[in-house]
């Protein structure tokens, strides 16, 4: 999991950039399926991205973990991110 953290982080860095500071809308938009879609419907979503198998390998791996998530956690990690694209948006 903490692979998957990094690059997931990376991400968010390259969106909350100071060339521009307001976060993708397709980043938040996956950010929020990643919590609340099902694997298979997750999977489907970030096809449009034409990842290669790797990446997403790795960003299913990454759905794996936050669907083991304790319902608590899920949320104080759900909270934590939205605080992050507040900040970049602000």
């Amino acid at each position: 999991m903490k692979l998957s953290l990094a690059v997931l982080l990376v991400t968010l860095a390259f969106g909350c950039s100071e060339a521009l500071p307001q976060v993708c809308p397709a980043l938040v938009t996956d950010m929020v399926k990643i919590f609340l879609e099902t694997a298979n419907n997750f999977h489907t979503s970030i096809q449009k991205y034409n990842a290669p198998p790797e990446a997403v390998f790795a960003a299913m791996q990454f759905k794996g973990c936050i669907d083991n998530l304790t319902p608590e956690s899920r949320v104080k990690y759900q909270n934590f991110w939205s605080n992050v694209v507040a900040k970049c948006n602000s």
